[in-house]
């Protein structure tokens, strides 16, 4: 697990746009492991499929549990959106709870 949350901590230092964005911060993280973009671009799409069929790439529910936990901890690596999502959450447990 430190080697994921060694890598999402690195992305989310160098490329802040990925800082509210899983798909792209996963997309971005894919491209890393499997060797940068001209690995990706030389990989057809089956090579891909089987890779992920087979459990060799880091599960996407990692990556986001990890950047998750590295933005509790660290404000720096917070994106613009995490305050209204965490506001947004206050007033729905409120509206639930008030049923």
């Amino acid at each position: 697990m430190t080697k994921i949350k060694d890598r999402v901590r690195y992305l989310l230092e160098q490329y802040p746009a990925l800082r509210d964005d899983d798909t792209r911060l996963y997309a971005t993280y894919l491209s890393f492991q499997l060797g940068g973009k001209q690995q990706l671009v030389d990989m057809s799409g089956y090579d891909l499929l089987t890779k992920i069929a087979n459990g060799d790439l880091t599960h996407f529910e990692s990556v986001r549990r990890v950047r998750t936990k590295l933005q509790e901890q660290d404000e720096t690596l917070r994106g613009e959106k995490y305050a209204e999502r965490h506001r947004q959450a206050d007033v729905t447990r409120n509206q639930i709870k008030d049923l």
